[in-house]
């Protein structure tokens, strides 16, 4: 068996944190435009002049963190389960990935991280 992610360890302004714990809150970038349609929908990143497609999907994960600033992933998924007839544990390991990825695109912003380790100061 493989694993999806290589670690849920990554750094942000130097310290560590956990993308996927459930202490995280999602928001939007300020700087990101949606349009939505028929198949999903399309993303300009204005400040980096990208755009990027999204599937229904993705859509709807999009649309519940607009929706919904502050939302964790349990809460995504629970909006998920409503629409879409897939097995739990697959919604929140398709939907962890996917913010991942937006994360990394600088789309979305994590924040409400968990505890750091802790320092050891030497004196």
């Amino acid at each position: 068996m493989t694993k999806r992610y290589v670690s849920n360890v990554i750094r942000s302004r130097g310290e560590p944190m956990e993308t996927h714990s459930p202490d995280v809150k999602w928001t939007l970038a300020p700087d990101v435009r949606i349009t939505v349609t028929q198949d999903g929908g399309v993303l300009l990143d204005i400040n980096g002049g990208q755009c990027y497609t999204l599937n229904q999907v993705a859509t709807t994960i999009w649309r519940t963190i607009e929706d919904h600033p502050g939302i964790d992933v349990n809460g995504i998924v629970a909006v998920l389960a409503k629409d879409f007839t897939v097995p739990r544990e697959q919604l929140a390991a398709d939907t962890r990935e996917l913010l991942d990825h937006l994360r990394r695109q600088h789309l979305i912003r994590s924040s409400g991280l968990g505890t750091a380790p802790k320092r050891r100061w030497r004196w």
